[in-house]
């Protein structure tokens, strides 16, 4: 009996499927537009309490629009995202097709707040540190009405 308990214990309990609808669902609230608070790559935060990047998610695609003082910078990816997984795979687009640059993420997302963690190997936490080619974005729902 004392076995039986042990391996209940240490057992991990299978995740319950989620099916392609549900999926969908899900992913959709995703969809929008999201102004950049903080972003942190490799341990260096810089905060961007003026939205001057945006991310606009939907219909499988990611739009990153950056604003400087003298210009304005915009580069499309693809984006895949497992919700049962909290994951987020994006590959930049040049003129609408792949360019080769791929991006794995984890992604959480509390209320009007999204997390996402990418590098070029996917992170299974939400740090970044130097030399670890991460970006970490904190970002804002902003109301696209």
């Amino acid at each position: 009996m004392r076995y039986l308990m042990f391996l209940t214990a240490v057992l991990p309990i299978a995740a319950v499927p989620i099916n392609d609808d549900e999926q969908t669902r899900i992913a959709q609230t995703l969809d929008g537009t999201w102004a950049c608070v903080v972003i942190t790559h490799e341990g260096l935060t810089h905060n961007d309490a003026n939205g001057r990047c945006v991310f606009r998610i939907g219909n499988q695609r990611v739009r990153c629009e950056a604003q400087t003082e003298n210009s304005t910078s915009v580069s499309d990816w693809a984006c895949k995202i497992d919700v049962a997984r909290q994951t987020i795979d994006t590959e930049l687009l040049k003129d609408g097709k792949p360019a080769g640059v791929v991006r794995r993420g984890i992604f959480k997302l509390e209320g009007n707040t999204l997390w996402i963690c990418e590098g070029s190997d996917r992170p299974t936490d939400f740090t970044c540190q130097r030399g670890d080619g991460r970006f970490l974005y904190q970002l804002k729902r902003v109301n696209d009405k």
